[in-house]
Order: structure tokens, then C-alpha cells, then sequence
């Protein structure tokens, strides 16, 4: 099955069999209904494959790129088509490309994903750290926001005072970058992270993520047994790039 419009690959459609076929066209000449025997279910091998690129689905479901055979087969390929696959999309891609021309001369207009509508914009006093590869994980976990996620993420002003890195869905965020962090580093990133209500994780080294989740839990203890009263909610990129949320303060879990 192609995932591509005007694709060559080649499926072959079931018929109804030579006796259905005569049964149904007796009925329809003597006006009477009959109903051949239909197939119901999908075969098991659609089924296996929709579970083998469940992931590949995912990032397109999310991104706009679902190809239309399976928005038009949702329900065989038991899945919900987001809205943004939908025809009105368009309109909002429309509006989402105008609000990020519309920025002044106060931010610098930095990416645009033509697809999902995402986009990121830089304020001039935004501050991107020179040292520990922390300034570009920032602009990496921008892009990912924007393209895989649709996120339209304005990265804000810094002054003296210590203020958020970036901003989308009318929620303030910071960024983390802690592939040179240990447990301790980590938990101090989680507490510096209550200005923003929202910390996003990014690691390349996948042994921080056993570090995160640890330092998580001695927060979280910190937090149910009342020694503090705030912790933000934090989120983590799964490995095809869209956002995971990993410990949600209303509900006082690790998921």
C-alpha cells in the first residue's frame, strides 16, 4: 500500500464470486434486493502493518501528511484522523502562515513548517546560550515543536530577572538540555522550572532519561509529602519527535 498520492503499488480488490454475481443481477431485474457476502474485517496482514508503522502513522497523523486512502479508511486502519488532515486545515495553515509574517521587526522570523502550520520566532533579546550546546537544543526542541507537533512557539525576551524560554498554546515553557547533567543537575533544572509551569527535557544520550525519571520521583515525594508546593509539568520527545508529557502536576504522577 502506497503512502504517496498517484503511487504504483498494487492492491487487488476482492469481487463477488460468479454465483453472487448472477444471484445479484437476477434480483435487480426482477426488483427484488439481494445482498452478496461481504468481508468485514480487514486482513490480517493490513492489520499487522498498520501496527508495524504505527509510529510512521503517528508523526503523520500529526503533522498533516496522512495519506488520504488511510483518512478514508480510519476506521479499518482504527485510528483518529487529527483535524489537522482535515480540508479546513488549509484555512488555518492559511492563518497560521499570516499571524507568522505578521511579527515585527522586534522578532526574527526563523522557521515555518508549510505543513503543519508551526512555526518559531526569536525576540531580539531572546538569549541563546553560547556554551554547553545549551542555545542550540533550544532551536533543536523549537523545530521539533513546530514541525512535528504544529506548535507555533515564540521564544521570549530574557532581561536580568529569570524569565521562561518559550511560549505556544498560551502556556509559558522552559527548555532543559541535560545530556552533560546528573541527577542532582537535573532536579535543580526541574525546581528552576516552576517560573515557566512547563519544562521540556531534551537528551540525545538516552541514559538520561533513567537519570530524569529518578530525580522525577525524589521531587515527587518532596512534592506529596508537602516540602514543596510546586513542580511543573514535564514533558520529553518520544523517539519520533513529538511531545510526551511525563509528570503532570494536577494529577501528582509520573506517568
Amino acid at each position: 500500500m502506497g503512502w504517496h498520492p498517484q503511487c504504483r503499488c498494487v492492491m487487488t480488490p476482492i469481487l463477488v464470486s460468479g454465483d453472487e454475481a448472477t444471484k445479484l443481477i437476477d434480483a435487480h431485474v426482477k426488483g427484488e434486493k439481494y445482498t452478496p457476502k461481504q468481508i468485514k474485517k480487514v486482513p490480517l496482514r493490513f492489520q499487522k502493518w498498520v501496527e508495524k508503522n504505527a509510529d510512521r502513522i503517528n508523526v503523520a497523523n500529526n503533522r498533516g501528511t496522512l495519506p488520504y486512502w488511510m483518512m478514508d479508511n480510519a476506521k479499518f486502519a482504527r485510528i483518529r484522523v487529527n483535524p489537522i488532515n482535515a480540508i479546513a486545515q488549509q484555512k488555518k495553515r492559511k492563518a497560521a502562515a499570516e499571524k507568522y509574517n505578521a511579527y515585527g521587526s522586534d522578532w526574527e522570523k526563523a522557521y515555518f513548517d508549510r505543513y503543519s502550520g508551526g512555526f518559531n520566532v526569536y525576540h531580539k533579546d531572546h538569549k541563546f546560550m553560547k556554551t554547553g550546546g545549551g542555545g542550540e537544543a533550544e532551536k533543536v526542541v523549537g523545530k521539533m515543536l513546530a514541525k512535528y507537533n504544529g506548535k507555533q512557539v515564540e521564544f521570549l525576551p530574557e532581561g536580568e530577572k529569570k524569565s521562561p524560554d518559550i511560549k505556544f498554546d498560551n502556556q509559558t515553557w522552559d527548555i532543559k538540555y541535560i545530556d552533560h547533567a546528573n541527577e542532582e543537575t537535573i532536579r535543580a533544572a526541574i525546581k528552576d522550572a516552576r517560573k515557566a509551569g512547563n519544562a521540556i527535557f531534551y537528551f540525545k544520550d538516552e541514559s538520561k532519561s533513567v537519570l530524569l525519571n529518578s530525580a522525577i520521583v525524589r521531587e515527587e515525594g518532596r512534592f506529596l509529602k508537602g516540602q514543596t508546593s510546586d513542580i511543573p509539568d514535564i514533558y520529553v520527545f518520544d523517539k519520533n519527535g513529538l511531545l510526551k508529557l511525563l509528570w503532570e502536576k494536577q494529577k501528582g504522577l509520573n506517568k
